[in-house]
């Protein structure tokens, strides 16, 4: 066996994507994009969450700040 049969089959055993289809390459390109889709609307959804704690707990403590200051005690 010649050097290069011996690494033409190490690279049909290794699975080399040199050789893929580019049906296959397309469609895990697409599985890929959407994929990475979903990831970036998960993350703004749980940004947007957290803003929306953080705004909530400002509001908090500034209510706080505002019946310290004012002598109120509401509780």
């Amino acid at each position: 066996m010649t050097k290069e049969e011996t690494e033409e089959e190490t690279a049909k055993a290794a699975g080399s994507d040199a050789e893929e289809a580019p049906e296959d390459t397309e469609g895990k390109r697409k599985e890929r994009l959407e994929q990475n889709r979903i990831s970036a609307r998960e993350s703004r959804k749980r940004k947007k969450q957290m803003i929306e704690e953080l705004q909530r707990y400002v509001t908090y403590l500034i209510a706080g700040r505002l019946r310290r200051h004012s002598g109120c005690d509401f509780n």
